[in-house]
């Protein structure tokens, strides 16, 4: 896992009509935001995940987000 310094970015509250990342906060990068490799490797914060099994997608509404780049479609 890689952590990264990310500077001179905007971080707003995340509008829940556009976003379904399920995160409270959104980052914009703009053109002069740096992201810089973090070299400690303790303390570092942990990643959550919400794993959801294959045989459960059917049960999912339509343009529900399951995971960060799996959406459900109506076919």
């Amino acid at each position: 896992m890689q952590v990264y310094y990310i500077t001179r970015a905007s971080l707003k509250t995340a509008n829940k009509q556009y976003n379904n990342t399920g995160n409270d906060y959104e980052m914009t990068f703009n053109a002069d935001t740096q992201m810089t490799l973090c070299e400690e490797q303790s303390g570092l914060p942990s990643i959550k995940f919400n794993f959801v099994s294959i045989n459960q997608l059917a049960e999912k509404q339509p343009n529900t987000t399951v995971g960060r780049f799996i959406k459900t479609y109506v076919l």
